[in-house]
């Protein structure tokens, strides 16, 4: 097994994925598991590698969305799994999830 740079936690979330650029949601999706360098999620929507894509999380009842390049599919039945990696992390948005990942970690198991 990969040793990770960041410690995963397991999370059950949904949210919406869209194409940065684009004003509308292509869909919704469920956050599996997160991390302060990125998450996977899990969707019936077939997306490229390589793609970025914003996730718009609903964490301690705030809307959050987090733009990430998708570094990993797999198919698993009708559904994709796909992991992504964050982009476009300036300080601010660093500490807050940073802050949301405490939160988690405090409420959900850590699957490292």
């Amino acid at each position: 097994m990969v040793e990770r740079k960041y410690p995963r936690y397991k999370v059950s979330i949904q949210a919406d994925l869209s194409i940065p650029g684009t004003p509308v949601s292509i869909g919704h999706v469920y956050v599996a598991d997160i991390s302060t360098g990125g998450l996977a999620f899990e969707t019936k929507i077939l997306l490229s590698i390589n793609s970025e894509v914003t996730i718009k999380l609903n964490i301690e009842k705030q809307v959050c969305p987090f733009t990430g390049i998708i570094m990993y599919r797999e198919q698993r039945g009708p559904l994709f799994i796909y992991g992504i990696k964050f982009l476009k992390m300036g300080l601010l948005k660093k500490m807050e999830l940073s802050r949301h990942i405490k939160w988690i970690n405090k409420h959900i198991t850590n699957l490292k």
